[in-house]
């Protein structure tokens, strides 16, 4: 019960970093992940890659999408949805 997520089951992320002048560090994404299928790609980070697994189809059974009004006013309809059950 809930929303779709956002990165997908495939996205990119967890990549390296770059330092820049002054101190501060840029992480990039990199790093492909697939955990519909849990195949590392030749990117993936040896670090995500160990502990990738095939979950198959992520998308909720019951999709119930939460809008800025309904966290404005309090309301959490996947919540109620789920407490309905």
């Amino acid at each position: 019960i809930g929303e779709t997520m956002g990165d997908g089951e495939r996205f990119f992320a967890e990549g390296g970093t770059l330092p820049l002048d002054g101190g501060a560090v840029i992480r990039f994404s990199d790093g492909s992940h697939d955990w519909r299928d849990g195949q590392p790609d030749s990117d993936t980070p040896p670090e995500i890659a160990r502990h990738m697994i095939a979950c198959g189809d992520l998308r909720p059974d019951k999709e119930i999408v939460t809008t800025p009004s309904d966290l404005l006013s309090g309301k959490d309809p996947a919540l109620d949805r789920a407490l309905e059950f």
